[in-house]
């Protein structure tokens, strides 16, 4: 066993610029310790998949948080410049890797570790090592096999790497604008106001899913992500809400979706009263199908069957329910309505009009490289 991974412990201690992708195969095998374990002996920095978040903590120095099709710049640069790819429990579907299979990592020795073999049989890349392995086996022997190796502090081989990073922070902050009320804005107070808090978060699917991903805070599990991925199921929101406050009658749940996903599974804001579920319902409404808009914008400068929706007023249909409802046009507002709906203990719905012109930038796009997200190539 100890010769087998031992194996790739040379690996990590021969590169230069080694990258770790954490997909939801950590998260499924409850091995967010021994991945953490394994980060901090090695200073190994990490990605990962959407479905990923909170193997690391988001804000763990050493997190890039996720690459790929709405991921962020550092991580694609990062991961298209490492020498050494360790993918633990991550299916490199096309949303992480993009159309260009082969400028995913190209100069990188790719080791996967999957449990499902097809996964490593059909890969979209080209690996160089495999493990069919559980990572409830894989991850705990790799962290034995470096203890009695005695390569610990080997990331003191890595500090030029890390300066790279950092310095590629600097270069690709995140492309806000607080000139009005955003989603990106919404969601960092949301994170805010419940950093002490333990928090299970809902999405549905569309720009406020991306938003979520990139500035709300995940450490599992004491703060969990509930999404679709790239099964891109718009109303998976409600009801996941719904399932993880009757799980975890005692944390804080946030159902946090937009417009167009909240529509689909609206009628559940009837469960949520008859099951007395204290479930914080933040609405982002920008009045558009924003994902698609945007991608219709980028194609034909027009947006006319997803731009400028006719919204209803949600926060009127919550009260009609029942629910304690909020609705907001700014984001100070927001602070002190949040704020309410926190202390109360029943459940309660903040409307929340957004800007419809925010964008989801940056954005790997079809024949872009990971290290090229639009608008930066």
């Amino acid at each position: 066993m100890i010769t087998t991974y031992s194996y790739i412990t040379d690996l990590i201690a021969t590169s230069q610029r080694p990258v770790i992708i954490a997909g939801q195969g950590v998260l499924i095998s409850r091995m967010q310790d021994e991945l953490r374990k394994l980060v901090h002996m090695t200073g190994i920095p990490v990605s990962h998949s959407m479905l990923g978040l909170g193997a690391l903590p988001s804000n763990d120095p050493l997190c890039l948080g996720y690459h790929g099709h709405t991921g962020n710049q550092v991580a694609g640069k990062a991961i298209y410049n490492s020498d050494l790819l360790l993918v633990l429990g991550s299916r490199l579907d096309v949303r992480q890797v993009g159309t260009v299979k082969d400028g995913f990592a190209p100069n990188a020795t790719i080791v996967r570790v999957d449990i499902d073999n097809a996964e490593l049989e059909h890969s979209r890349v080209p690996t160089a090592v495999t493990f069919n392995e559980d990572l409830r086996e894989f991850l705990p022997a790799l962290n034995k096999s470096f203890s009695v190796l005695n390569i610990i502090g080997t990331h003191t081989g890595f500090s030029a790497w890390h300066k790279q990073i950092a310095e590629w922070r600097r270069q690709y902050p995140p492309l806000l604008d607080y000139s009005k009320p955003t989603m990106a804005g919404t969601v960092e107070m949301l994170n805010k106001l419940t950093a002490d808090r333990e928090v299970v978060v809902t999405t549905g699917v569309g720009m406020h899913q991306q938003f979520v991903a990139r500035h709300f805070t995940f450490d599992y599990p004491r703060r969990i992500l509930l999404t679709s991925g790239g099964h891109g199921a718009m109303g998976y929101d409600l009801p996941s809400a719904i399932g993880a406050q009757l799980q975890y009658p005692d944390r804080l749940v946030l159902c946090v979706v937009g417009d167009g996903s909240f529509q689909m599974n609206i009628q559940e804001l009837q469960t949520i009263v008859d099951y007395k579920l204290p479930i914080k319902i933040i609405v982002l409404d920008n009045n558009r199908l924003g994902m698609v808009s945007q991608f219709q914008l980028l194609n034909w400068d027009k947006d006319l069957t997803c731009g400028k929706k006719c919204n209803p007023n949600f926060w009127e249909i919550a009260e009609a329910y029942g629910i304690p409802s909020y609705n907001v046009h700014k984001i100070d507002q927001f602070e002190m309505v949040l704020q309410l709906m926190l202390r109360d203990p029943r459940p309660s719905l903040a409307h929340v009009h957004t800007n419809p012109a925010e964008d989801v930038l940056p954005m790997l796009l079809a024949g872009q490289t990971l290290d090229k997200m639009y608008p930066y190539e």
